[in-house]
């Protein structure tokens, strides 16, 4: 996913010659026929179609809100021991901090009830497991033990 222009786009396909083809968010729900190729080397824009979107762009506010979620999941990733209750909370008080409207908040910052499942599912593939008893816990090599 990138944003350009205040915008949204997805993933499409990898093209030849190292480009990347991105199409609007908005495509399935405004049928926005907007797309952008993007040259992953040089990191620019090299060719932006020529039909215009079909929708108003998404506010400053709301790019802020969805980068916060995006953060959020990659906080949760780097520090599993940490509640995600906590987490989620720390983020939308940053977001308030930033400015960013209650109203735009909780119109567009994904409710915890909603996504408590699939940022659990993020933390588990990151959380170093502890075995269940001494008989399972494995140690190699030289070690002194003081008693």
């Amino acid at each position: 996913q990138l944003i350009y222009k205040n915008n949204i786009f997805w993933w499409s396909r990898d093209n030849k010659g190292k480009t990347v083809r991105y199409i609007c968010k908005g495509k399935n729900k405004y049928k926005c026929p907007a797309a952008i190729v993007v040259n992953n080397d040089l990191k620019e824009i090299i060719y932006e179609s020529e039909k215009p979107h079909n929708h108003v762009p998404i506010t400053d506010a709301q790019i802020k809100t969805y980068l916060a979620f995006q953060n959020l999941k990659k906080s949760i990733e780097s520090n599993p021991a940490n509640s995600l209750t906590s987490m989620y909370n720390s983020t939308q008080e940053s977001l308030v901090r930033d400015g960013v409207n209650h109203r735009t908040i909780a119109k567009y910052f994904p409710p915890l009830l909603r996504t408590r499942r699939g940022l659990n599912k993020r933390k588990a593939k990151h959380v170093r497991h502890q075995p269940a008893n001494l008989e399972d816990l494995s140690i190699s090599g030289e070690f002194l033990c003081v008693i």
